[in-house]
């Protein structure tokens, strides 16, 4: 249908996986995250809004310690947030336009794309400091964790490629070159068997 632009968040039912109603956020909303059940804000608490860096990009939970990370991209830093409290606990520093965030939760490790800076932060999560930085493809935008596999993938905007990295050592395994494609709104779903695109799902 017809559209106007609004700065909205969508909430998705697991059941079906149908967008249930939107909601009116702030300005330029990105990033998105899931944040099981059980983790809420205190007793009474209402919706807050937490100041961050400078153009928060992207997000992602650690459920297992309530956390949330908050990619600022021009800030060029990664806020931490207790979700127990809402309140902003570490802010670590990480590469040139951090754009992309992700968490294994079986190591309390944290992930981030530098688009800027063509690498990826990798932070302890224990320590908020960054203990790896490795180098990827050109422009790196996307990241998500297979937790059970402890294998980290991350999205090359300008190479069409995705670099495969082990979690355990921090070293890109290798690099997946995507096929041209046109400029659609859409959902790419990746096989666990043998990293290959298996179809795409047209999107907002």
């Amino acid at each position: 249908m017809m559209c106007r632009f609004t700065h909205s968040q969508g909430l998705v039912s697991n059941q079906g996986n149908r967008l249930t109603r939107s909601l009116l956020v702030g300005a330029m909303a990105f990033g998105v995250t899931v944040v099981p059940l059980g983790l809420s804000s205190p007793a009474g608490a209402s919706s807050p809004t937490i100041s961050v860096g400078i153009m928060p990009f992207a997000v992602a939970v650690n459920p297992s310690t309530n956390t949330v990370y908050v990619a600022n991209a021009f800030g060029n830093s990664v806020s931490v947030i207790n979700g127990s409290t809402n309140t902003i606990t570490a802010t670590v520093s990480v590469g040139t336009h951090p754009r992309g965030v992700a968490v294994n939760p079986s190591t309390n490790t944290i992930y981030v794309t530098n688009q800027g800076g063509n690498s990826v932060s990798v932070i302890n999560g224990s320590t908020n400091t960054v203990t790896s930085t490795i180098s990827v493809g050109n422009q790196p935008f996307g990241v998500a964790v297979n937790p059970s596999t402890n294998t980290v993938y991350v999205t090359s905007s300008s190479r069409k490629s995705v670099s495969v990295i082990n979690g355990s050592t921090n070293t890109v395994t290798t690099t997946e070159a995507s096929m041209m494609c046109r400029f659609t709104h859409s959902q790419g779903l990746v096989s666990n068997q043998g990293n290959r695109l298996t179809r795409s799902l047209l999107v907002g």
